[in-house]
């Protein structure tokens, strides 16, 4: 506990003098294997010092190597794998390499063909449930290797296919999104009607021209089954369980109407408004905040918004834009320094999701701790800029600060 406290910056330890009183108090108040260690000293150190303490401000460097645990990862001969002090830095490596290990794996199978037990899952074409039961997972032999595999459907836009994904995670993504499109294709025409029956379609139809790439009426579709057969998040892995929902999702198909009828002219109006501001936004000293607003803008309306984003952070939407036009409004009316200061605030966030972010897209993996912070620091961001508007969850640096520990 000491060396943590010599480990922080000099502005910080000033609070804790005499350092060996500070660090025996905070030891005695923490509570052994009870959430994150360096989380839990940071909260308290927060306490007693009346300064906002993160886990980040800790500098591991000056921890000598003896106060640290030396881990060391053995394979099933007791061979030593990797070997090391730092955690984070052992998974990530042992990641990659369980990357590169499963791609070289299906290098060599594709170079002499899949067995006859793994390309059964390797069928595609279907635009109904003409397979057999998609189990969670199942164990299948690459190159010699004994490896677990989780058959998923994968969405081909006309058609669907089965695959094998690498986790569990990416096997449940891939799995709805290719329900979604099984349900349909197998009820399409019962879907186009009513989105061709929502009020005010033309008109927002029109508003969705300024989003490129966005295919509107395949995108309604898709949001439309995805809350008419999906909204519990059930995810049929049987024909019958699917023939089950199929017949549920019927019923539930005039619901998800009204709900797309209150919402998709709401979202596309506030768009419009929204890039329509920014575009006039011209100022001295402006070019940083409305430059992030406009990053922030692109990264929630995209080509493929409607398809990808959970519902219940796209209802969302309309706040966020809202909250971007008031911070337009309170650059006009000379706040730009409140704006500057606040900015500062957000982006040391915004800095460690993208870093995480692309951790974890350069080895593949599918976090759903990560896609939740994601959508926390959007609610700080209305937080700090806006804070009229409220949010929808609890969010604060504490809070932000543990959904990062989660976060894989």
């Amino acid at each position: 506990m000491l060396a943590l406290i010599r480990a922080l910056p000099k502005s910080f330890r000033r609070h804790f003098v005499p350092a060996p009183d500070s660090a025996r108090l905070v030891a005695s108040d923490l509570e052994f294997a009870r959430g994150d260690f360096l989380h839990s000293v940071a909260v308290r150190l927060s306490q007693l010092s009346g300064e906002r303490i993160s886990a980040q401000d800790f500098d591991a460097g000056q921890i000598p190597d003896h106060l640290k645990f030396n881990i060391r990862v053995l394979d099933d001969q007791r061979k030593t794998l990797i070997e090391g002090r730092d955690l984070k830095v052992l998974r990530a490596t042992l990641a990659e390499r369980a990357v590169r290990a499963a791609g070289e794996a299906d290098r060599r199978a594709a170079a002499v063909g899949p067995t006859p037990e793994e390309a059964q899952w390797l069928r595609t074409g279907f635009k109904n449930w003409d397979f057999f039961d998609v189990p969670e997972h199942i164990e299948i032999v690459r190159a010699g290797m004994s490896l677990r595999a989780f058959p998923a459907l994968r969405d081909d836009g006309e058609t669907v296919a089965l695959m094998l994904c690498q986790t569990p995670e990416d096997a449940r993504r891939q799995l709805r999104c290719g329900l979604r499109r099984l349900f349909l294709l197998v009820e399409k025409k019962r879907i186009l009607t009513q989105v061709g029956n929502l009020p005010q379609i033309t008109k927002t139809r029109v508003l969705a021209t300024t989003i490129k790439g966005l295919e509107f009426t395949s995108s309604v579709a898709l949001l439309m089954t995805d809350r008419a057969w999906l909204a519990d998040n059930q995810l049929p892995r049987t024909k019958h369980a699917f023939e089950s929902a199929l017949r549920q999702g019927r019923e539930r198909l005039p619901l998800a109407a009204q709900e797309l009828t209150q919402f998709l002219p709401v979202v596309f109006q506030q768009y419009h408004e929204t890039r329509a501001a920014l575009e006039l936004a011209k100022g001295p000293g402006w070019e940083p905040i409305v430059k992030g607003l406009q990053q922030q803008l692109s990264g929630l309306i995209s080509s493929d918004f409607l398809a990808v984003t959970p519902w219940p952070w796209l209802i969302q939407f309309p706040r966020y834009l809202t909250a971007i036009r008031q911070r337009l409004i309170r650059l006009g009316s000379g706040g730009l320094r409140t704006e500057l200061n606040l900015e500062a605030e957000l982006q040391p966030w915004l800095m460690k999701y993208e870093q995480k972010r692309r951790e974890h897209q350069r080895q593949q993996r599918v976090d759903p701790m990560l896609e939740h912070l994601r959508w926390m620091i959007e609610e700080y961001r209305v937080q700090l800029f806006a804070q009229k508007l409220g949010t929808a969850i609890s969010v604060s640096p504490t809070k932000l600060e543990e959904q990062f520990v989660r976060v894989s």
